[in-house]
């Protein structure tokens, strides 16, 4: 199990969208459009001769309302122009890595240096690890770019899955867990936070330090109190620390004679 970041209820590991509140979790992605296929696209054609025959007011409507069509392909360069607010707003086109985005977008610059920034500075914090990327960048007809960049860093014994989400706007998200297995009750409670705030503000430069601190005392305070033999159960047993949009969690988990540590930090940055 795992918890949900928004409601802080469990859901199933694989669950890729909570059951309770509708938060998109770690992997989800939109359904993908189907490529362009020529063979589809004559058939779509004889179709559309046979409204124009039978009904031609359907088929002047299907002409009018072209936000019913949408084209996704990595072989088709596009221009990103000035944000156009609309109520309709469907993805036109879609990129699933940096190379190609690099290549077909121009004026692409501001959203590759943003993703380049970022990645430098993981790097310098973990230079002997390899990082895992998967991106995702969706373009829309108002030409707004939506980026996604998911990142996984396997440190020794830790693992680290970042999920980066932003527009240039006031909609950036960020969610990050940071997970450490085979720790023994002291060692989970002497669990330094340096390295962790160090993550954090590559991708929130703004005051979290306090929020972290103060989610971690009571989490050993939790665990204080508790019987941890009774109360672990499949779920975990952890504590979660909100400040505006922010959110801090630890949580336990038993690991055969051990525990497993799970951090987590989400904010949404401006």
């Amino acid at each position: 199990m795992k918890q949900c970041p928004n409601c802080h209820k469990d859901i199933p590991d694989d669950a890729k969208v909570c059951p309770y509140c509708g938060m998109p979790q770690r992997g989800y992605q939109p359904m993908k459009r189907r490529k362009y296929n020529k063979n589809r696209s004559r058939i779509a054609l004889m179709l559309l001769a046979f409204f124009f025959i039978f009904s031609p007011l359907i088929a002047f409507s299907f002409f009018i309302d072209n936000d019913l069509i949408s084209s996704s392909s990595d072989n088709q360069n596009v221009t990103v122009g000035t944000y156009e607010e609309k109520l309709r707003d469907p993805v036109t086109h879609r990129y699933e890595s940096l190379a190609a985005f690099k290549k077909h977008v121009t004026n692409s610059s501001q959203y590759i240096s943003v993703l380049e920034d970022k990645e430098s500075q993981l790097k310098t914090l973990y230079p002997q690890n390899e990082i895992d990327k998967d991106y995702l960048f969706d373009i829309t007809k108002g030409n707004n770019v939506y980026v996604s960049a998911s990142y996984e860093i396997k440190d020794g014994q830790n693992k680290i899955m970042i999920d980066y989400n932003y527009d240039l706007t006031n909609q950036n998200e960020c969610e990050i867990t940071y997970q450490v297995d085979h720790l023994t009750l002291d060692q989970i409670k002497q669990f330094d936070l340096d390295s962790v705030k160090k993550l954090v503000y590559i991708f929130d430069q703004n005051k979290n330090s306090k929020l972290m601190d103060r989610s971690q005392k009571e989490f050993i305070s939790l665990l204080d109190k508790s019987d941890l033999t009774k109360q672990i159960s499949h779920y975990g047993l952890g504590n979660v620390k909100e400040s505006g949009k922010k959110s801090c969690s630890f949580r336990i988990f038993n690991q055969n004679d051990q525990y497993r540590l799970k951090f987590g930090y989400k904010t949404q940055i401006k």
